[in-house]
């Protein structure tokens, strides 16, 4: 697995279930592919160091969040303090797996102690070894048409959470771009079996 750099500590990784969040953490944190199953509880990983981070780089703090719905204060806890989001998304599952992440932004981006900090956002489109496997430019369509889709019935709701610009844009019927969301928002491609 990949990423940009950042300087930041902790990283908490959400979407959907069945997304490869777990994986991901496991293939990270063990260098190498290990079965799993859908998580219940959040779990956090100290000290995380990347294969190609360079000595000085700072450790990393991954937590790896339930995908479930039932289980989504436990998400909305741990990325209230996150100093980077990761949405972890099936790339080839991604027409199943969108509207699931779109909600899950939407509830985690509208959060505000995220919106005040402006939380980097990271894409990672897993399981891109797949053939069938989603490009960059078909999710973030997928996404910014299932979050335009879910900003109005949001705001209707009051379901704003004091998210500033990120809810205050709920208002608005501009479509939805991650370019407009006041967070850096980047993308990449992984894959739970290119453990190092």
């Amino acid at each position: 697995p990949s990423r940009k750099k950042f300087s930041h500590k902790k990283v908490v990784l959400l979407g959907p279930s069945h997304a490869g969040k777990t994986a991901l953490a496991l293939a990270i944190r063990h260098k190498k592919t290990i079965p799993t199953f859908p998580s219940l509880v959040a779990t956090a990983t100290p000290g995380v160091k990347l294969p190609d981070d360079p000595p000085n780089q700072p450790t990393l703090l991954l937590v790896d969040t339930p995908g479930s719905g039932n289980l989504r204060a436990t998400t909305l806890g741990e990325a209230a303090d996150a100093d980077v989001i990761a949405c972890v998304l099936d790339g080839s599952r991604l027409a199943a797996q969108c509207a699931d992440a779109a909600d899950i932004l939407y509830d985690v981006l509208a959060l505000e102690p995220v919106a005040r900090a402006a939380a980097p956002v990271l894409i990672v489109v897993n399981k891109s070894d797949v053939r069938a496997a989603g490009t960059e430019a078909s999710v973030v369509s997928a996404l910014e048409g299932e979050l335009d889709r879910a900003r109005p019935s949001r705001t209707t709701l009051g379901d704003t959470r004091g998210g500033g610009t990120w809810a205050a844009g709920s208002a608005s019927r501009s479509r939805f771009s991650f370019g407009t969301s006041g967070h850096t928002v980047s993308f990449v491609r992984s894959s739970a079996l290119d453990a190092p």
